[in-house]
């Protein structure tokens, strides 16, 4: 559930950067540039001053969330954002390699979480 916490922002950078009006796949790098730029910061100066806790991050990350989705909702309007900016014949061209990305991604997702709930039930359940 904290990891919603920690890619939230990366969404929002990601709409803002769209609605900036560049390309998603542009936008979305973008956002991950920036995701990680602020990923290191925040543990770089938390552990500069020893302060590097599991509520430390938690409060940083909060903040950082109501911030950016603050900043977005001013200013660009939610019901403006167009996401469909593709035509059909874009749709059809990149659908099968978009499909194959996103199966990719979803099936190292599952293998992973599959592993992880795997170590947490044999820690606390067997």
């Amino acid at each position: 559930m904290l990891s919603f916490l920690l890619l939230t922002p990366c969404v929002v950078l990601w709409l803002i950067f769209y609605a900036q009006g560049q390309f998603w796949c542009q936008s979305l790098l973008s956002a991950f540039v920036v995701w990680g730029l602020l990923i290191t910061g925040i543990t770089e100066f938390l552990s500069l001053f020893n302060y590097f806790t599991i509520a430390s991050v938690l409060g940083v990350w909060l903040f950082l969330n109501f911030i950016l989705i603050f900043l977005y909702v001013k200013t660009y309007s939610l019901p403006g954002l167009d996401l469909l900016r593709f035509t059909k014949e874009q749709l059809k061209m990149r659908s099968k390699f978009l499909l194959f990305v996103l199966m990719s991604v979803i099936f190292i997702v599952v293998i992973i979480g599959l592993k992880e709930w795997s170590k947490i039930s044999r820690k606390y359940y067997f």
